[in-house]
């Protein structure tokens, strides 16, 4: 028999194992029903409200004013309409607050016809009656209306007579105010009885309380009751009690409880239907056990609902001694199961049986292929209902079983898959019967001991132990044991999955194969191995190859890892390792370009450190190998390797996993072997291990690396201590190196020919670039043209620093240098080595390059003093054959100009041949002019209108429309204005200028220079005005 739960049941033991309580672990669940007795009342209940102003008032005057009728009371608070008070006034009857005397009122009473309106109304709005039934309801409140109105109004009088009525009527009415009345009014408040309402009650048999039956939001409500049916099982035998009709008194509990008042007087009091009809309810009850003495805690749910508890059923099964006895006798049945169980466990470690499940899907859906430890596992499947579960659970798992009759370990290949079926005496057994174990998790299947609280009877439930820390310890016994007595690689990693096995595995492939083939053939071997497995295999592989056969790239290493390549070309999935390589192929390049007379102190440190003859600390090697090959990839490489090992040699000394980094580092952490600070360093640098190859820049990599070794050391720290080689502190040495001008060219040349062959690969230009960038010699005077002609015709890289980035540093670097030890020519002759400079920089499109270089020769050149200068170089411009464009020129020709020493006069621009003016640009054109107009100005004296009369005229000739300088002239009328006014002002009195000038006008024409024209009219107007001042003086 197997222990089976409905749904309804899992979700309510669901519900308890979710919250976790404190103190108790949950067995089981199962159904029940509980009798109910179905009792509705019709009650009528008293409130207590405040009172209102009118009945205030009203009740105030029938207190202190003797004799007063009803009708004088509302005349004084001046209500005009009578039932206004009569409302009042019948309220005040109801809570017995006054004792009328009034005289005989013939209009017969209908407060009782109202009442039983208003209550089949709101029947009516809450759809208490259905079908005929509520046909007939609305007939009865069509009657009851008409009723009403018959005895209100029997002579259907008009509104004005029924106001006069009722008034006269109030005349008669007149009472006193009773003792209740007396207190009411001293407190404030009325109590006045309730319209008489039904009550959906039913007695809980068993606990004989009384409760509401709430609508559709609440725990239980009448939709929840079924017909009772004794054949269904409950926990109630002799403690059933017999159905009897509610009292007040528990009537009044129970709605004081459901309404959370602490106040409710009932009135009066009516049982509705039969007393002795039964009903039940169902409910799903979860034993847990306590942790403190093993007693029994029962939860009660309403089927149907999880998170909805029966609190009175559950206070009832706490004290109840025979409902105790029932329920543990119940749960021993409905858990009855074939497997034997020898062991005993306590009441914190238990898991419910069937909940067992869900650890074995999710351990078959993970991606953890880790050893399996089996022992009598078929009863364990069986009991949880997980025997079909087995084919996928151990599907490519090595697989541990201890068996009987068995006195030495066997290990055989499981058929069509990796893994291995190992068989281990039952002697050597490292778990107990009835148990899976992987590094996630152990399952067990055990019984636990229930005590009864009230009774000395005790049973045993069969349940699960669940527990990740012990599975992954018994792993690791069985590894520690597995690795004494089997001594293959291979079948060691398949019954470890760990990955140092794994590891050492490869270790022995690599070392063993002869030639690139047989390398290719060891990786597919490790494909097949290694599938399911977590940790990257390519990426082993290649560490086991560089630390273990750098020697099958010997002695061509080019030709070689092309070799390499094509036979992996072949595998399915390999990504492109070529940016594995190029380190490699890059620092051969690098070394083999070194001449004998170069300083060789970096490369003999180099191979020094890694030959193990002079070992240098972690980051001083990081440096040297930056410094030397502008990477550092060996020693990240060699760093990594350390920090994997110790992770899980730490891992494994710990008894925790060694499947891979990651789970170790996380194993580490949750045993807190491992700071929290440490661990988000350790998982950082464990994430970018491949990001920093080269892709971040050039110092990007050497931060890595020395954040790598620093988090290796502290990680050292935490197991066996290191001490010595490169495990010595850091001296902090700074390393340089720089190679010839002729080496750098050779490691160009080689380097741009091994990429142009291998164009079909994405190319690093941090790592080609990189070193060469820190190793370009210090600038010399003469060109390294034989360089720059390498980097120029050198391939465009797909990532990082490109070859031109070293042209741009070294013509930086070189270019103040160069120009300065250039010969002077006046032609603008240059060297070979300058002009061919300059083709290269124009070939590499380094176009600013260039423009720097040319305007740094320009502006070594001397500046321009006359206009026969100029004109010379004008002339050279004309041949065609010269390096630079009136453009490069136009910075030297600007400058020039705007000396005060510049000589040009106005037939000097007037002399000026179309092409030659083409040839300054637009930005020198305006300097020349108004250097031309002071040039001028210089030789006429001041106040000699007549002179500057001439001007104007050679400007109006030679600047005119339709003349080349017409436009310059235009837009620099009002400068002209300004230097021609200041001239003519400089003469001495504007009453002797004026009326020359006047006579002289017009100076120029008035369209093409406005504000010229204008000028001069103002020293017309000037000396008219100062000449008449002058006269009023005299006056």
């Amino acid at each position: 028999m197997v222990v089976k739960c409905s749904e309804d049941a899992k979700a309510a033991l669901n519900h308890i194992a979710f919250q976790k309580k404190a103190g108790s672990s949950p067995v089981h669940t199962i159904e029940a029903v509980w009798p109910m007795q179905r009792c509705p009342v019709q009650a009528q209940l008293s409130r207590e409200r405040p009172l209102s102003l009118l009945e205030k008032y009203t009740l105030r005057a029938f207190n202190e004013i003797p004799n007063v009728s009803a009708a004088e009371i509302a005349m004084k608070l001046g209500l005009k309409e009578p039932e206004l008070i009569q409302e009042t006034l019948d309220s005040l009857i109801r809570a017995e607050a006054i004792q009328t005397s009034s005289a005989k009122i013939t209009v017969a009473d209908t407060s009782e016809l109202q009442e039983d309106l208003e209550r089949l109304q709101l029947g009516l709005e809450t759809n208490a009656y259905h079908g005929i039934v509520r046909r007939n309801m609305q007939r009865k409140v069509e009657r009851l209306q008409a009723q009403i109105e018959q005895q209100s109004n029997p002579k259907r009088m008009s509104l004005r007579q029924k106001i006069a009525a009722g008034f006269q009527r109030l005349l008669g009415f007149k009472a006193k105010v009773t003792k209740e009345g007396k207190e009411q009014l001293s407190k404030g408040k009325i109590v006045e009885p309730t319209m008489v309402q039904v009550y959906d009650l039913a007695r809980c048999l068993g606990t004989n309380s009384l409760i509401v039956l709430s609508g559709d939001g609440g725990v239980v409500n009448g939709r929840h009751l079924q017909k009772f049916n004794s054949s269904d099982w409950t926990p109630l035998e002799k403690s059933m009690k017999k159905p009897s009709p509610p009292v007040a008194k528990e009537t009044q509990q129970a709605l004081s409880a459901a309404d959370g008042t602490e106040q409710v007087n009932i009135l009066s009091l009516e049982m509705v239907g039969d007393p002795a009809k039964l009903e039940q309810i169902q409910i799903c009850i979860t034993l847990s056990v306590s942790h403190e003495d093993g007693t029994p805690v029962f939860s009660v749910h309403r089927k149907g609902s999880s998170s909805q508890r029966l609190g009175w059923i559950e206070a009832f099964l706490s004290e109840n001694k025979e409902a105790e006895m029932l329920l543990l006798e119940r749960f021993q049945k409905e858990m009855t199961i074939k497997t034997k169980i020898q062991s005993t466990v306590k009441p914190h470690q238990i898991e419910p049986l069937v909940s067992a499940m869900a650890h074995v899907k999710r351990n078959i859906s993970s991606s953890s292929k880790s050893m399996l430890l089996l022992n009598q596992h078929d009863s364990l499947l069986t009991e949880i209902s997980s025997k079909d579960d087995y084919p996928a659970l151990v599907q490519n798992r090595t697989i541990v079983t201890y068996l009987q009759n068995l006195k030495k370990t066997k290990v055989e290949p499981q058929e069509n898959s990796n893994a291995l079926l190992i068989s281990i005496p039952s002697a050597q057994s490292m778990v107990p019967a009835h148990t899976i174990a992987t590094q996630d998790f152990m399952l067990r299947l055990a019984n636990v001991s229930v005590r009864g609280r009230h009774s000395k009877l005790e049973v045993y439930l069969p349940v699960v132990v669940f527990d990740e820390n012990q599975g992954n310890k018994s792993l690791a016994e069985a590894i520690t044991y597995l690795h004494k007595e089997v001594k293959n690689p291979r079948e060691r990693y398949l019954f470890t999955r760990s990955m140092p096995d794994f590891a050492a595995w490869m270790k022995t492939e690599v070392r063993g194969a002869k030639g690139m083939a047989e390398l290719a053939n060891s990786y597919r071997k490790a494909l097949e191995l290694g599938q399911g497995s977590t940790f990257n295999i390519f990426q082993m592989f290649m560490d086991e190859l560089f630390a273990e056969r750098m020697d099958s790239f010997e002695p061509d290493m080019v030709a070689k890892v092309g070799e390499f390549m094509k036979q992996f070309s072949n595998i399915q999935g390999v990504d492109d390792c070529w940016s594995m390589f190029e380190p490699k192929l890059q620092q051969s390049i690098f070394e083999s370009v070194l001449s004998e007379g170069s300083n060789h102190a970096l490369s003999d440190a180099w191979r020094a450190h890694s030959s193990g003859k002079e070992p240098l600390p972690w980051e001083d090697a990081a440096r040297l190998e930056y410094a030397w090959c502008g990477h550092c990839t060996n020693t990240k490489f060699e760093a990594t390797r350390f920090f994997e090992q110790m992770v899980l040699e730490l891992a494994g000394s710990k008894d925790m996993t060694t499947e891979n980094v990651s789970k170790s580092l996380s194993a580490l952490k949750s045993r807190t072997v491992l700071s929290d600070e440490l661990f988000a360093r350790a998982d950082r640098v464990r994430r970018e291990r491949n990001r920093f190859s080269h892709t971040a820049g050039l110092k990007a990599e050497l931060d890595y690396t020395l954040r790598l070794i620093s988090v290796m050391r502290e990680t050292a720290a935490l197991g066996q201590a290191l001490a010595g080689g490169s495990w010595k502190p850091e001296e902090g040495i700074e390393w340089s190196s720089a190679l010839t001008f002729s080496e750098s060219e050779a490691y160009v040349k080689k380097a741009a020919r091994l990429l142009k062959e291998n164009t079909d690969h994405a190319s690093n230009g941090n790592v080609w670039v990189g070193s060469l960038m820190q190793s370009l010699p210090s600038t010399s005077e003469e060109i390294p043209l034989a360089l720059i002609e390498q980097l120029v015709g050198a391939p465009e890289l797909t990532t990082g620093h490109q070859f031109k980035d070293v042209l741009t540093q070294l013509v930086r670097k070189g270019l103040d240098s160069w120009i300065k030890n250039l010969p002077a020519s006046e032609n603008f002759e240059l060297p070979e080595s300058i002009r061919s400079l300059m083709s290269l920089l124009q070939t590499a499109g380094m176009e600013k390059e260039l423009a720097n270089l040319k305007e740094s020769y320009l502006k070594g050149l001397g500046k321009l003093t006359t206009f026969d200068q100029l004109q010379s170089e004008f002339n050279l411009l004309e041949r065609k054959n010269l390096a630079f464009t009136p453009e490069e020129f136009s910075i030297r020709w600007k400058r020039s100009v705007k000396e005060a020493g510049f000589q040009v006069s106005f037939d000097n621009l007037a002399s000026m041949t179309p092409t030659h003016f083409d040839f300054l640009t637009e930005n020198v054109k305006p300097d020349m002019f108004m250097r031309a107009v002071r040039t001028e100005l210089k030789n006429v004296e001041d106040g000699d209108i007549q002179a500057v009369k001439s001007l104007c005229d050679e400007i109006q000739s030679f600047a005119g429309k339709e003349q080349p300088w017409h436009n310059v002239a235009k837009k620099k009328d009002g400068f002209m204005a300004a230097e021609m006014d200041n001239k003519i002002r400089a003469g001495g009195n504007p009453v002797e200028m004026g009326p020359i000038v006047e006579n002289l006008m017009p100076f120029v024409d008035k369209k093409d220079f406005p504000k010229m024209d204008g000028r001069f009219e103002t020293i017309i107007e000037r000396g008219k005005k100062e000449a008449k001042k002058n006269k009023v003086d005299e006056k």
